[in-house]
């Protein structure tokens, strides 16, 4: 009888332990479902939260650096983005396509536990974090204050293109007090006529005296624009910079010019040269703007590091790009004149405003051009 008793007990004490073990196996289950729907909910309202910051951050970059030829869909080339200062990190940041971005938060994952089997849920957080650690299809370019000799590599299309974007950025986010700018081109090249008919009506090209027009294709032309060209480098004017296109280098070959860009003596300078190939570029072209078939991409430099930054580059409407030139000029014109009226009924005292970096002045050099400078 005591046996029996003592087996009977023994059977209830293991039946009683695997009711337990399944009970609380079954609990541990329960928990983890639970903890599993509670972190799903959480990365769904974060994935939710960090879409709403990936839509804002790409919309902010775009309407901050929008493509050129949104200005002429929009007709927004009566609203010129002169909004930048000297002080502002990207002063000289020019946009010339769209690619990837880091994305405004950095977010990141917790410390790595030492486990055998990865839990699902440090596979979906892991997920989540490389989705959201860049931002795509936002605009990309070149900063020209640590990259100011960019070279263009690509065919005759994509040097166009590629060149109009590098052209029109400056003259939609510079005023003509801080950026100048010259060309020396090939004549007999039609895309680079295309180029010369844009570029010619901007006031940007023209010199600080407004007598002359930074625009040489040939010998002759160079020969007339050198002498001021040289002269205002040499010169070194704060708050003024310089952006020489060089198509064609024979045409400064041997000049004055040619050492100031080689030697690195004119500070404020930047350069934009092209070539068909990329082994054709000069060495002192650190910098590439590659743009071939099968390959988008731009070579730069970011404090003193090299980087690559796969890109698609914005594409330009050659008949668009020649006809917007002439807007923006008389646009000029028209608000040189309406300061001029100005100040004819508000007459501004003697040395008040003069010290202003952006008084407009009443030389030529905005309106149209000279009968002496017609080409």
């Amino acid at each position: 009888m005591t046996l029996a008793a003592g087996v009977c007990s023994a059977l209830l004490g293991v039946f009683w332990g695997i009711t337990n073990r399944l009970a609380g196996r079954r609990e541990e289950q329960r928990s983890n479902r639970e903890r599993i729907i509670q972190y799903r909910e959480y990365l769904g309202k974060l994935e939710a939260e960090l879409q709403m910051l990936a839509q804002k951050g790409a919309g902010l970059w775009h309407r901050r650096y929008p493509a050129v030829p949104e200005y002429y869909a929009e007709n927004r080339l009566l609203i010129l983005n002169w909004n930048r200062y000297e002080a502002d990190p990207d002063f000289w940041f020019t946009r010339l396509g769209t690619g990837r971005q880091d994305f405004p938060v950095r977010l990141k994952l917790p410390e790595k536990r030492k486990v055998f089997v990865k839990d699902s849920m440090e596979e979906e957080a892991e997920a989540l974090w490389k989705r959201f650690q860049y931002l795509e299809e936002v605009p990309v370019g070149v900063d020209f204050r640590e990259n100011s000799r960019l070279g263009v590599v690509g065919e005759e299309k994509h040097l166009h293109d590629g060149v109009l974007q590098i052209f029109w950025q400056q003259v939609l986010h510079h005023s003509p007090e801080e950026m100048r700018m010259a060309c020396f081109f090939d004549s007999s090249i039609p895309w680079q006529m295309s180029v010369y008919h844009s570029m010619k009506w901007v006031p940007h090209i023209w010199s600080e005296s407004g007598e002359v027009r930074f625009l040489a294709g040939n010998k002759e032309a160079a020969a007339e624009i050198l002498p001021d060209l040289t002269r205002e480098l040499s010169a070194q004017k704060e708050q003024v910079s310089f952006l020489i296109f060089l198509f064609d280098p024979m045409l400064i070959l041997g000049e004055v010019l040619q050492s100031l860009l080689q030697e690195g003596k004119a500070d404020r300078v930047m350069v934009v040269g092209i070539a068909g190939k990329e082994q054709e570029l000069p060495k002192e072209y650190r910098s590439r703007m590659i743009w071939q078939k099968d390959r988008q991409e731009l070579q730069l430099y970011e404090k003193d590091k090299r980087i690559t930054v796969p890109v698609q580059y914005d594409t330009m409407d050659r008949k668009k790009a020649r006809a917007a030139a002439r807007p923006v000029q008389q646009l000029l014109l028209f608000k040189r004149r309406l300061s001029e009226a100005f100040l004819q009924i508000f007459p501004v005292p003697d040395g008040a405003g003069r010290s202003c970096p952006h008084r407009r002045r009443s030389s030529g050099r905005w309106g149209p051009p000279r009968q002496s400078q017609r080409r």
